[in-house]
């Protein structure tokens, strides 16, 4: 005041009321004192001046033991102030001697804890509470194929009590995440706490109401927390100090772990999680907490640890629920994999439970089925129990015999492609759905064109399957097939090497070209069980004519039609032509010369004879 300085500056700077500043001024003007003065007053002077009448005698009240109340306190015996209190009046008294009341026990007990440094381990009862809340930086994980990156968000967890910290990393902050960080945090600690803490995000809570600052939990949190029977309560909006330790384990997590992790790089969650949980070990068991030689651990190991509520006996699981009918080789498809149930639910309808390791399989509220969850290859999981002994669906009578016998009345090929697609499964019944789709195609195509198909997956030693077979039939659709007349008349002659079209009409081959992967139809004679490159060879060994020449009439690859010969020859006995001795090969090219000459020379006297028969018939003075 002496300063010059107005009473709403002082009540400012000392936390004080602006009639507290009036009473002290009316007490010094009384006295007289100057600015010296008052700087030359010792604390003595100041209690006579300003004497405090709120303190009384302590011996005309009976004193708590504050010492036992801290004591109990710490050991975690559950109890407030308000029951200490309450103890406490019914300590016996000596006539003339009051009870202090509950304000000021309260505030003599704060006192005490400050005077005895214990304030920070009384906050929080051991075990009572867990906060949890996503970290505001965030990590990188690099994708080492793709060079793409990928935030990682960082999910803190903290024991208020001894400080413990968890810190694990996700992909996202979506719902599963965050239920799962949460039980790798419970598991982390070894038990469960009776009250867990996170802030209003969506996760966690929901408006009830629009228009409305009222939150409730959200039903994937609350079914949660039912499981492992912990209560939530969501801090405030915009009031941190409602989990002011998560927000330090935050901060302290983002110094030692985040910052201190920056200059690495992860190619994989698990790598980086695997960097984080050694920081977090590191956090946990460094000394010198508090101001004491010990660490986060040692105190959770002496006072929270035993605190804590046991786990539930089976880990909790994200559960995805689907309704899917069994097939009639008893197995359902799911992500991709198909998994077996008892052959009896064949046709019937159940409902799948996805879990993130497992899939549960109920029929009439009874788990029928449980599978470990397989990779999403299109492959088969099968239980032996669930296989009858015939093999067989007893729903629709589907076995092998039958399918094999539809086969073989559509051909030769298509009874080796299901023969194939049979032997490739261990459980014959797995191939149930995929050999009756191959034979379905005969409806939406033709039987001709499906044994075609099967015939150059066979010739091209291709694994059989639906989706093969399909592109085969789909593309001869696409591109349809025409026939070769062959251009010497020789040929024509040749028995097996006329090549009809399917109408029995034969036709010029036209210019564009057939892919190797999808033969003409023409080529299969309808008069002939010889396969497709068996004519093909033939029309080369039996006329002479170049390979080269062949295809191109053929639209073949020169390669294909190649290899077709050398197999017609060796299939038939004959000697290769890379066999003949030097001499025959001189002498079969001369003999091929005079061939040429002599069908040149043929066909030049045609000609001629043609032009004299015409100009005979002409009449005279033409």
């Amino acid at each position: 005041m002496h300063d010059g300085r107005s009473y709403t500056q002082i009540a400012s700077y000392l936390g004080c009321s602006r009639r507290t500043i009036s009473q002290a001024r009316t007490v010094l003007d009384a006295q007289g004192f100057s600015a010296a003065d008052i700087k030359a007053l010792s604390t003595t002077d100041l209690e006579i001046l300003f004497p405090d009448h709120r303190r009384r005698d302590p011996g005309r009240f009976v004193q708590p033991d504050f010492e036992a109340v801290a004591h109990r306190r710490k050991t975690c015996t559950r109890i407030t102030r308000k029951v200490e209190w309450e103890r406490y009046r019914k300590l016996p008294a000596a006539p003339g001697l009051e009870f202090y009341s509950y304000p000021q026990f309260c505030s003599l007990f704060d006192d005490y804890v400050h005077e005895h440094e214990l304030t920070t381990q009384l906050d929080h009862l051991p075990g009572e509470n867990m906060q949890v809340d996503w970290a505001g930086e965030t990590m990188t994980v690099v994708d080492p194929l793709s060079s793409q990156r990928y935030r990682v968000y960082l999910f803190v967890a903290s024991l208020p009590h001894s400080g413990m910290i968890y810190a694990c990393g996700c992909l996202d902050m979506r719902m599963r995440n965050w239920l799962q960080s949460h039980q790798q945090a419970f598991r982390y600690f070894g038990g469960v706490p009776r009250v867990v803490i996170p802030d209003n995000a969506t996760t966690a809570t929901s408006q009830v109401a629009q228009g409305t600052r009222v939150r409730d939990l959200t039903d994937e949190y609350f079914k949660f927390s039912t499981y492992f029977g912990f209560g939530a309560v969501a801090a405030r909006s915009y009031t941190p100090k409602d989990k002011a330790h998560v927000e330090k384990s935050v901060d302290i997590a983002e110094r030692w772990i985040i910052e201190y992790l920056a200059d690495r790089s992860f190619f994989s969650l698990e790598e980086c999680n695997e960097a984080i949980a050694e920081q977090v070990e590191w956090i946990n068991h460094r000394d010198q907490f508090r101001g004491r030689s010990q660490s986060r651990w040692q105190l959770f190991e002496q006072y929270e640890r035993d605190q804590l509520l046991p786990l539930p006996d089976h880990p909790w699981s994200w559960a995805v629920w689907r309704k899917s009918k069994v097939g009639m080789n008893y197995h359902i498809r799911v992500d991709n994999h198909f998994y077996s149930v008892p052959w009896q639910l064949a046709g019937k309808t159940v409902e799948t439970c996805i879990l993130d390791d497992a899939i549960d399989i109920i029929h009439d509220t009874d788990i029928v089925a449980r599978h470990r969850k397989g990779p999403r290859n299109f492959q088969y999981s099968t239980l032996d129990e669930h296989v009858p002994p015939s093999h067989q669906d007893l729903r629709t009578r589907w076995d092998r015999q039958r399918i094999e016998q539809w086969a073989g009345s559509l051909g030769a090929s298509t009874f080796a492609v299901i023969e194939q697609m049979f032997n490739a499964r261990k459980v014959e019944a797995q191939a149930y759905n995929s050999c009756l789709a191959v034979l379905a195609l005969s409806k939406d195509f033709s039987r001709s064109e499906l044994e075609q198909a099967c015939d150059v997956i066979i010739r091209t030693r291709q694994v059989p399957s639906v989706r093969r077979i399909k592109e085969q039939l789909t593309d001869h659709r696409k591109h349809p097939p025409v026939t070769v007349e062959p251009t010497d008349p020789a040929a024509s002659t040749t028995p097996g090497v006329r090549l009809p079209s399917s109408s029995g009409h034969p036709m010029k081959m036209g210019h564009r070209p057939i892919s190797q992967g999808c033969l003409p139809i023409c080529l299969r004679g309808r008069s002939t069980p010889r396969s497709t490159g068996q004519v093909a060879a033939r029309l080369v060994i039996d006329t002479g004519r170049p390979i080269v020449q062949v295809a191109r009439e053929l639209g073949v690859n020169p390669g294909l039609l190649g290899r077709w010969v050398k197999a017609e020859r060796e299939r038939s006995g004959e000697i290769p032509a890379t066999e003949l001795e030097t001499d025959e090969r001189t002498e079969l090219d001369r003999l091929r010369k005079e061939i040429a000459e002599l069908k040149m020379d043929n066909e030049f006297l045609g000609k001629a004879a043609a032009l004299l028969a015409s100009k005979r018939s002409q009449p005279h003075g033409a």
